[in-house]
């Protein structure tokens, strides 16, 4: 584009000096009809040029904005699109699942309006940072899933700001939680990064409650109680 540019101002040039010669010639009336029509034949030439080299500069500006517009689409896929087709994923195929323990059931049944459906979402052994009273949460991976589809559509798009859920344990005890989606970003202002569910704001208190520590194995469980997002804590 620099090159078409160069010679768009070069040919302007020109044309300007063959009109101006023209003029003076004319006017002199000392130049004969054969160097008049050469003079004009010159400028025809040089408006052409002028003609081409403008359509070029332009198709080349063109090209190089709409190459900067399919990048600028490309970075811009919303993240819930992206956090949409990676759930829609796990859902898709969901890995064998284990017997519903009878203490669960035991549970359901005391908590008024609990109801199913009953699913095994997620089993792993605690970290270190899974009990630390610092960061008082626990991160769920999406890939580390066995199911992703326990959340409704109208939980789906409130999680982005936190939902209210509720954990119990085989005692019956329970706690109140919120649940949303954590994005533990590889690079700042990127969108690779790795997705978790972050059950967290009183997080500490079930560590506390279960006496859980680093090593231990846990599965959760959800179901629902008056339509409200509950899990279940299992601890092997």
């Amino acid at each position: 584009m620099t090159d078409a540019f160069e010679n768009l101002l070069a040919a302007v040039g020109i044309i300007c000096d063959a009109k101006e010669h023209r003029r003076l010639a004319e006017k002199a009336n000392d130049d004969s009809e054969e160097e008049v029509e050469e003079s004009e034949k010159t400028v025809f030439r040089r408006e052409t040029r002028v003609s081409t080299c403008l359509s070029s500069l332009l198709l080349d500006t063109a090209e190089s904005e709409n190459t900067e517009n399919r990048k600028r689409k490309k970075r811009a896929v919303p993240l819930q699109s992206l956090v949409r087709s990676k759930i829609a994923k796990v859902a898709s195929s969901p890995r064998q699942e284990r017997e519903t323990p009878e203490w669960l059931l035991d549970v359901m049944r005391e908590m008024r309006g609990a109801q199913g459906p009953i699913r095994l979402i997620y089993v792993k052994p605690l970290t270190p940072s899974d009990v630390k009273p610092g960061p008082s949460r626990l991160l769920i991976p999406f890939q580390q899933l066995i199911r992703n589809d326990f959340l409704t559509h109208a939980e789906s798009q409130a999680i982005w700001n936190g939902l209210g859920t509720i954990l119990v344990n085989q005692r019956s005890e329970q706690w109140d939680l919120r649940i949303k989606i954590w994005v533990m970003k590889k690079k700042k202002d990127s969108l690779k990064g790795t997705l978790n569910y972050c059950l967290n704001h009183g997080w500490n208190d079930v560590v506390k409650g279960n006496r859980l520590k680093a090593g231990d194995k846990i599965c959760l469980w959800t179901f629902r109680c008056r339509r409200v997002l509950c899990f279940a804590l299992d601890t092997e």
